[in-house]
């Protein structure tokens, strides 16, 4: 599997896993999926949508980077929740998930229409090293 098709799939999953939480938070789903389901939203959503922008060079520290970038980015927003009183901690982490789900559903529309809207297509990915062409 080429980079560029691995990264696509990163993101595809990272995008199901965060429409599974959300539908699971609003149906009001208590189980065991629920809170594994948000973890992984959680920690990997927001750094994997910075990310998307960036070259990934190591897996290994693409994941570090990812959970790193999303604590950060949550870290931020709940620091602003409390110094500015307001503390709202559903309506975050759904404006993060959103704009998280919505910078990798743009990268990965950007990615189809530049490979000429072939789903196997590593052209012009821009996230891996090297962007091979068609397989």
């Amino acid at each position: 599997m080429t980079s560029a098709r691995l990264d696509r799939a990163v993101q595809q999953g990272l995008l199901l896993v965060a429409v599974a939480t959300a539908a699971m938070v609003a149906t009001g789903y208590i189980g065991p999926a629920r809170p594994a389901a948000a973890l992984v939203t959680a920690a990997m959503l927001p750094g994997a949508a910075v990310l998307a922008w960036m070259p990934r060079r190591d897996p290994m520290a693409w994941l570090a980077l990812a959970c790193a970038f999303s604590l950060a980015i949550e870290t931020v927003c709940a620091l602003a929740m409390v110094w500015l009183h307001l503390w709202h901690p559903a309506v975050a982490a759904s404006g993060i998930g959103l704009a998280g789900a919505a910078a990798l559903v743009i990268r990965l529309w950007l990615d189809a229409r530049r490979s000429g809207g072939q789903i196997g297509a590593g052209a012009g990915a821009g996230l891996g090293e090297g962007s091979e062409g068609p397989p």
